[in-house]
């Protein structure tokens, strides 16, 4: 290899690892941002269409039919938590039932004391 070929070796590892670098950083920071905003996103998205449904439902029999009233942020963002929460149950106890006890009900090996 000539001196030429090593500066070359040497520029493209140096931008593999930038590129490396930047790829990792922006996974990252993505991950985050979603992690954070989620559960605001979704609160401004319920609110907005309750307002939708709100002017809606009054035009076309002008009777409320809403099921559900958010009046403050915290409304929706503990209706999230609960449907959350309840999802976490109903898995624990399929995996509880599916899982952990069929491992229980399995014959044990027999051990005999002399």
């Amino acid at each position: 290899l000539s001196m030429d070929d090593d500066y070359e070796t040497e520029e493209n590892n140096l931008l593999l690892e930038m590129i490396h670098a930047s790829l990792i950083a922006y996974i990252v920071a993505d991950f985050f941002g979603q992690l954070l905003f989620y559960s605001i996103e979704t609160i401004v998205h319920r609110l907005h269409v309750q307002g939708v449904r709100t002017i809606v439902d009054n035009t076309d029999t002008a009777r409320w039919k809403q099921v559900q009233i958010y009046t403050k942020i915290w409304d929706v963002y503990l209706l999230k938590f609960s449907l959350l929460y309840g999802g976490m149950l109903l898995a624990h106890g399929v995996i509880k039932k599916f899982f952990i006890d069929h491992r229980s009900s399995s014959p044990s090996p027999m051990t005999t004391s002399s």
